[in-house]
């Protein structure tokens, strides 16, 4: 149950990496030796895969009830610039297509 969450949270074409950005910064915290990289102008930086990787590892392991996607999904978004209450809604909205891959969840 916990892979299909880290292979989403890592990033695809679904949930691309600006909207995962926030996300992987808030896991590093604000005194990872990384963290300074992340303000730039009008730019997306992320941090580097392999820090991202062991982050996104570190966090879905610690997930008390892999099945509570709304649960997941605020907890992810929370650093987010999206405005709605509902995480999994938003996608919906967003990429019709992410019905049938939360279906098969």
């Amino acid at each position: 149950m916990n892979f299909p969450i880290f292979a989403a949270l890592l990033g695809n074409h679904i949930l691309p990496d600006e909207d995962l950005a926030a996300f992987h910064w808030s896991l590093l915290g604000p005194e990872h030796p990384l963290a300074s990289l992340k303000v730039r102008a009008h730019q997306l930086v992320l941090p580097p895969c392999d820090v991202v990787i062991k982050a996104v590892s570190e966090y879905v392991s610690s997930i008390k009830d892999p099945s509570n996607l709304d649960v997941v999904g605020k907890d992810v978004f929370k650093q987010s610039q999206m405005q709605c209450d509902n995480p999994l809604t938003f996608l919906l909205l967003r990429h019709p297509a992410m019905k049938n891959y939360i279906l098969k969840l």
